[in-house]
């Protein structure tokens, strides 16, 4: 695991989006991922993430419980965290 201090601020205008605006800003990060962009995103959205990232980062309190893959992270993940995490926010989906 890796421990480090996150600084910086929250994209408020995105944390209170209706579905509408969500939506849209998913198929644009979408579009994008096909044009060549290195792009890091933070989300919820976790069928979004395992269905568009290359790597996954699953952080829980501050620290990097998780990196791999999608296939990885979603399919076979080791920290006890990660698991109640993805447990809790698959089986909503």
């Amino acid at each position: 695991r890796f421990s480090f201090n996150v600084k910086g601020g929250r994209c408020e205008e995105c944390r209170g989006a209706g579905a509408e605006l969500t939506g849209e800003v998913l198929r644009v990060i979408k579009g994008l991922k096909g044009e060549d962009h290195t792009m890091i995103v933070v989300t919820h959205e976790m069928e979004f993430a395992k269905n568009v990232a290359d790597k996954v980062i699953f952080m829980a309190d501050g620290v990097i419980e998780e990196i791999g893959t999608p296939d990885e992270v979603f399919g076979a993940p080791k920290s006890e965290k990660t698991k109640a995490f993805l447990s809790n926010s698959l089986e909503k989906i």
